[in-house]
This record gives structure tokens, C-alpha cells and sequence, in this order.
């Protein structure tokens, strides 16, 4: 479940940064203007940090279903791009086998054809790529529709629609992971606390 890994992740950003970028303007103050008595000001001074708290909390659920939906369309997009290129190289490999049919092609394009085409043939039906596809972006689709919908849901009705999608999510790429969490953090303009990608991490970040 990619929950876990975002969990240990988020740990390291800064929290209060997050709610300054997500939320423009003067932070809560702990004691309102105006504030005449002792109990007044106690009040407000505890009623702040937990209203900071709860938006710390709904926006990190929030980016939870935005990193959820990064994952789904890099999963989805290498799919994607693993299928045509199993589809092209098994069009060319069957060209390769009718060749055979014309004169003076050598023997070995047939034959060479014939390998393409059972090899990559054998991959796009194992694999079943296009399926994957359409299953990773039907999960995009369904946590972006959270994202938009979370902006009106207290937290706890937002921690419960996350972790219901969660229920039904297809199977990821694991090592794209980091790959999706990367992503997040440059939309939030937090490069410099980006995880260290391994060389495969960065070819399949490339291809999706």
C-alpha cells in the first residue's frame, strides 16, 4: 500500500511550511484583538493551535490523495508506453516473418522476425499492459474527484473517503514510488527535500 512509505516520507517536510504555502496570508493569531479577559485570551490561545493542527492534518490527507493520484498516472503512463512498444515491435517482427514470402530477403530476417514477434507477443499478453493502464487511470481519476471533493469534507470524512479508495487501488510500480512523491514535493516547491532516486528509479521515471 503506497500509504505507508508517504507516511515515513512526510515526516520530513516541514509541516508549517505546507500550511504557509497552502494557506496565504497572516497565520492565526493564539489571542484575537480585542480580548478583555484572562479566560478570553486562554481560550483562543488553545482554540489556534488546534485549528492549525486541524488544517495541518486535512492537508496532509489532501496530499496524501494528490501523491496517491502522481502514483496512478506514472504507473499508468509506463503502461502505456510498455504497450505500444510491445505492439510496434510485434508489428514488426510479423513484417519480419512475411518477408519470408518475398525473394531475396535473406533467411535470417524471417527468422529474426519470427523471435521479435513471439518475444513481444508473449510480453503484451503476460504483462496485459493496456489493462493495467485503464486500471491505474481509473484510480487517478477517482482521487483527483477526492481532492476536489476533500476541500469541503471536515478531516475525519476525508480520512475515511482515503482510506475507502484505498480499498479498491490497483497494483503500483514500486519503484516509482519515490518517483510520485518526488513529484509532489516540486509542486509544492520543496525540491530540496526530494528522496534520492536509484539509477532504475530514474530510467522508469524517464519512461513514464
Amino acid at each position: 500500500m503506497w500509504a505507508v512509505p508517504f507516511c515515513g516520507w512526510w515526516q520530513t517536510i516541514n509541516q508549517q511550511d505546507l500550511y504557509d504555502a497552502t494557506n496565504p496570508g497572516p497565520r492565526p493569531r493564539a489571542a484575537p484583538p480585542g480580548a478583555t479577559t484572562q479566560a478570553t485570551a486562554a481560550t483562543a490561545t488553545n482554540a489556534a493551535p488546534r485549528r492549525i493542527i486541524e488544517l495541518m492534518d486535512k492537508i496532509t490527507l489532501l496530499n496524501e490523495a494528490r501523491y496517491a493520484e502522481r502514483l496512478c498516472q506514472r504507473t499508468a503512463r509506463l503502461y502505456r508506453h510498455l504497450q505500444a512498444s510491445t505492439v510496434f515491435l510485434s508489428v514488426l517482427g510479423g513484417s519480419g516473418v512475411m518477408s519470408a514470402l518475398a525473394q531475396g530477403v535473406p533467411a535470417w530476417v524471417p527468422v529474426a522476425g519470427a523471435v521479435v514477434l513471439a518475444t513481444f507477443g508473449a510480453v503484451n499478453l503476460a504483462v496485459r499492459p493496456a489493462d493495467k493502464a485503464a486500471a491505474n487511470e481509473a484510480d487517478c481519476k477517482r482521487y483527483a474527484q477526492l481532492r476536489t471533493a476533500g476541500q469541503s469534507m471536515t478531516e475525519a470524512e476525508l480520512s475515511v473517503a482515503l482510506n475507502k479508495a484505498r480499498e479498491s487501488d490497483t497494483a503500483e510500480v514500486e519503484a516509482l514510488r519515490e518517483v510520485a512523491f518526488n513529484d509532489l514535493l516540486r509542486e509544492m516547491g520543496r525540491s530540496d527535500a526530494q528522496v534520492p532516486l536509484k539509477p532504475h528509479q530514474r530510467v522508469l521515471g524517464a519512461l513514464a
